[in-house]
């Protein structure tokens, strides 16, 4: 079960086969002994344990602004012909960008990297491409 994303103590993930085959798009979330699950269209919670109020509310919002990263229908499963390359990395005050050969523009919340969000805009253009691209 990969992890999707790790922020504020938190770990989301999708299990590849959990044997439901009817069951809706949906992610889990960890932390510690807390555990949340919430289905994805339309984004709602489908159970939690061990968690406040307030922290469900808080996990729901950030579920909701990432739906479009999680995904309608899941972890996307396909392969590619081809492994896209960064070409180019931005910044702005909130979110880190890169751009891929193939065209496509990768947004992400800075926040998902803490030495990022904290580091000056000179410490950020410090970045430099590995590999042709395949790492930043």
């Amino acid at each position: 079960m990969p992890s999707v994303l790790r922020t504020d103590g938190y770990r989301f993930f999708f299990y590849s086969d959990e044997g439901h085959p009817r069951e809706p798009p949906h992610i889990h979330a960890v932390s510690g002994d807390k555990t949340i699950k919430f289905w994805l269209d339309p984004v709602e919670l489908a159970h939690s344990k061990r968690l406040s109020a307030s922290e469900i509310g808080t996990l729901l919002k950030l579920v909701t602004i990432l739906e479009t990263f999680f995904g309608r229908r899941g972890m996307p499963i396909s392969t590619l012909e081809t492994e896209p390359l960064a070409i180019g990395v931005a910044f702005s005050d909130d979110v880190f960008r890169v751009s891929l050969d193939d065209g496509r523009e990768l947004s992400v919340p800075l926040a998902w990297f803490p030495r990022l969000l904290h580091g000056t805009p000179a410490q950020r253009l410090g970045w430099e491409l590995i590999g042709l691209g395949q790492g930043i």
